[in-house]
């Protein structure tokens, strides 16, 4: 499976010649959404239209966006009845805005409504929005803040940029089926589309970043600069704004974190040269897609170049080539880091404060318990979800103590680095107890005197319950937290860190009530119905989504019928 990053023009223009060259099946895009608008009333998704009709052989060839030989009638009469007019829309491509729309307002999610789209039109390749949550690119110019659709194409990108932010993506999840398809894939290729505008609002969507750097799949990019300019639109501009140098140098420090071959036009082969002393591979050939021809022969370069990477890297070592090449930055801090990641927030040592550890498993394989509700998407969206409220509701604790992630989950990863937690690999996939001893023995090996783990799926989970473990906590001894039915363990004190070995299951909690009076220390048992309620059956899905509040894990529940809002969280 060739899985390929990619915004509008830029991007459909390569696809143009992938399609050609990679059986439709063997395809999957990843298509960016932060151009996405409301126009006339209807949702427009500018990227995933020029996608769309770039599989299905109706691109027009002359705009780069658009249907081929499509009349303007209605954008006419629209400008004739004095409503805007600026952003062209032809008639048959209004009938994709009009299907989309009325799909979503009858529920679907973006990615099923792009599914149902893309059938219809007889597409084999999948097509996946970056997310079915709106994220918005913003730009930031002297005139005010501008929709990316309101700069570039009614301002036509003249205006000087401030700053460029993507609105939303702190709450976004990837798309059903995005990390998957990453972590699957044979072969991820990052389009020649702008850095900062078509990739940046994907890479912001947290799961994405991480997935890319853990995938086993070589990862290569085709540049978008070529002789330090632009080849088309506002790409170099916007590099100049975060910094970044507008050259292939600038378009490899802006994807370091994972990018394993960049390549480059032939004309840029002395700056290719120049590059080739780091870990990345660099590769020179033609990169400007004039004819048909042109996007074929490119793409199957870049398909040639996957299967050397293949033969002559192990998966390990392509993943310890990024660490170096990352750890190298070509002397830069990445782009990520320039769009406002905050990477100042280390781990507490010896603070006397207790860590908080929070053991992640592989979440796409998650909640099978739920298999005969759930399909395995929404499995893996529900476990998400729920992690995200957990962190959230961490992130919200003024002056929280130092929490740790235990895992190796690319998601988890990624909520991690957003938050600022620190990460815990565990890149041996150790079962949950496991993980969590070795995390402990880490915490002691620094001086950490207590310890508190809770598990990732507690949405309900609330600062007032955190505070009244912290508050009850012994000097020396223990707090267990039961879950709902009496059985498992939901969370677990210990001071000093290795007071006694957990064994987290089903039926942990008397063991380790047992195992914590064994010690002679004091031990509280509390009861709180927050921390109490994980979410591993049917039934306890439902509880979750009849209990009071608006957490996402409640909406999803919500949405899948478990139950109707209560009235009192609805008033």
């Amino acid at each position: 499976m060739i899985v390929v990053l990619t915004g509008g023009t830029g991007g459909a223009k390569f696809v143009d010649g992938l399609r050609q060259a990679v059986p439709p099946r063997d395809l999957t895009l990843i298509v960016n959404t932060g151009d996405d608008l409301e126009w006339w009333g209807l949702a427009v998704s500018p990227d995933l239209d020029s996608i769309t009709y770039v599989l299905a052989g109706l691109l027009s060839r002359e705009r780069g966006w658009g249907v081929q030989d499509d009349t303007f009638l209605c954008l006419q009469m629209m400008a004739r009845l004095g409503r805007p007019a600026w952003f062209q829309i032809g008639d048959r491509d209004l009938a994709t805005h009009l299907l989309r729309s009325q799909l979503l307002q009858a529920g679907k999610t973006l990615t099923e409504a792009t599914a149902e789209i893309a059938a219809r039109l007889g597409i084999e390749a999948r097509i996946l929005p970056m997310s079915d949550a709106p994220v918005r690119t913003r730009v930031e110019t002297p005139a005010g803040e501008l929709s990316f659709e309101e700069y570039f194409v009614e301002r036509r990108f003249v205006d000087p940029v401030r700053s460029v932010r993507f609105a939303g993506a702190c709450d976004a999840l990837p798309a059903p089926g995005v990390v998957e398809a990453i972590l699957s894939a044979t072969g991820v290729i990052l389009a020649p589309s702008n850095p900062v505008t078509s990739i940046g609002p994907i890479l912001a969507v947290p799961g994405i970043l991480q997935a890319l750097r853990e995938t086993q799949a070589p990862v290569g990019a085709v540049s978008p600069i070529v002789g330090g300019r632009a080849v088309s639109g506002p790409a170099g501009a916007l590099m100049a704004t975060l910094g970044l140098p507008v050259s292939i140098a600038g378009i490899a420090q802006t994807y370091q974190d994972f990018l394993d071959v960049l390549i480059v036009d032939a004309s840029d082969r002395p700056a290719a040269e120049a590059l080739e002393g780091s870990s990345l591979r660099v590769h020179a050939t033609n990169t400007i897609m004039k004819s048909a021809s042109d996007k074929v022969e490119l793409a199957r370069e870049v398909l040639s170049l996957f299967s050397a990477e293949h033969q002559r890297l192990k998966p390990t070592e392509k993943l310890a080539r990024r660490s170096q090449h990352a750890a190298e930055g070509i002397g830069q801090e990445s782009n990520q880091a320039k769009l406002g990641r905050d990477e100042t927030k280390g781990p507490s040592r010896g603070t006397g404060l207790p860590m908080i550890l929070i053991p992640v498993k592989n979440l796409a394989h998650a909640k099978q318990r739920l298999a005969a509700r759930l399909e395995p998407a929404a499995r893996t969206e529900l476990a998400q979800a729920m992690l995200l409220d957990v962190l959230e509701t961490l992130n919200a604790w003024p002056n929280h103590p130092p929490i740790g992630i235990v895992t190796s989950d690319p998601f988890a990863l990624g909520l991690a680095e957003r938050f600022a937690f620190e990460v815990i690999p565990d890149r041996a996939h150790r079962s949950e107890t496991d993980a969590i001893e070795m995390a402990t023995e880490l915490c002691r090996s620094r001086g950490v005197s207590s310890t508190l783990v809770i598990p990732g799926d507690i949405p309900l989970l609330t600062v007032h319950e955190l505070e009244a473990i912290l508050d009850a906590a012994p000097p020396q001894g223990s707090v267990l937290v039961p879950a709902a039915d009496g059985r498992g363990t939901n969370a677990a004190y210990r001071s000093p860190a290795g007071l006694f070995p957990l064994r987290f299951g089903n039926d942990s909690f008397k063991p380790h009530v047992a195992a914590a009076r064994a010690t002679e220390k004091p031990c509280v048992v509390l009861s709180l119905p927050g921390i109490a309620l994980d979410v591993d059956n049917p039934a306890e899905l439902q509880q979750l989504a009849s209990a009071p509040g608006e957490t996402r894990s409640q909406r999803l529940a919500r949405q899948w019928g478990f139950a109707e809002l209560p009235r009192a969280a609805s008033e």
